[in-house]
């Protein structure tokens, strides 16, 4: 798989943990943001993340990615990541995840690798930082990080409740190259399924169906990219928490060259879940 390839489809990885759009001819220019489409029934609730300084949360993200028209063992790759809540000013926060080790898993790659955020209680991420980070590794970290805020709604919601995000994602391909850039368009339909109890607290389980396009030109070729994906959230209403993400999606990449070049169909999977502390001080 060429280089152009493999950051698209990191990119899908990184768009809201998963998604994907109709094939050509490219979709018209939509206008980007929230759209509440039902309100759904009562009881109806505000969606809203808390944030309280010091919590820390453990997760652990698994994601699988393999080719489907061809015999293909994939590649599947487990991390740990951690999620830091510091500074609180109204309905805002500074939050750092940070990828950490997990037992059992020998990988190194990226440990100690930070992003911070700063995030709205809807969702919104407002600022991105990645200190002591190559503008590679930046690039990303951030859109794969900024994906796991999910929008909530700005008014109160109940179950079958709908509601639309729009949104366009920048990232450049290497160091230096701000002209070299990758732009994907990525749609979510998030629907309140349901709610009930999860451990002590209860829950928002949260369906997802996702859409993605993508188009880019480098050098001699044009890569355009389609697919689409499902997935589900489950959010602790009670402390206002993230508690885990499940998608999968199958993507669609084409390189348009002087002859034409055949079309790679991937399918990436992607879990977060709940992780016990690892006993690592923040």
């Amino acid at each position: 798989m060429t280089r152009g390839r493999r950051i698209a489809v990191w990119l899908l990885l990184a768009g809201v943990l998963a998604g994907c759009r109709k094939e050509a001819p490219k979709p018209k220019p939509k206008r980007a943001g929230l759209v509440v489409l039902e309100r759904g029934q009562a009881p109806r609730q505000r969606l809203r993340y808390r944030f309280q300084r010091g919590v820390t949360l453990y997760y652990r993200l698994v994601t699988e990615q393999r080719r489907t028209h061809v015999a293909d063992a994939g590649i599947r790759r487990v991390v740990g990541l951690s999620y830091y809540v510091d500074r609180v000013k109204g309905p805002r926060a500074q939050v750092r995840w940070r990828v950490e080790p997990l037992p059992g898993v020998k990988r190194k790659r990226h440990r100690g690798e930070t992003v911070w955020l700063q995030l709205h209680e809807s969702g919104r991420v407002e600022a991105t930082r990645v200190p002591g980070a190559s503008v590679d590794r930046a690039s990303a970290l951030k859109p794969l990080l900024r994906g796991l805020a999910s929008r909530w709604p700005g008014t109160d919601v109940g179950v079958g409740a709908r509601w639309r995000d729009r949104r366009k994602v920048r990232m450049p391909l290497r160091a230096g190259a701000r002209r070299s850039a990758l732009t994907t368009e990525v749609e979510t339909l998030y629907r309140f399924d349901r709610r009930g109890p999860c451990g002590r607290s209860q829950c928002a389980f949260i369906g997802l169906r996702i859409t993605l396009w993508t188009e880019h030109k480098h050098r001699q070729a044009t890569f355009f990219g389609t697919g689409k994906g499902k997935g589900e959230i489950t959010f602790d209403l009670t402390r206002g928490q993230l508690v885990s993400i499940r998608t999968r999606s199958d993507f669609k990449l084409k390189a348009e060259l002087h002859k034409g070049q055949p079309l790679e169909a991937i399918r990436l999977v992607q879990e977060l879940t709940p992780q016990r502390n690892p006993g690592r001080s923040k």
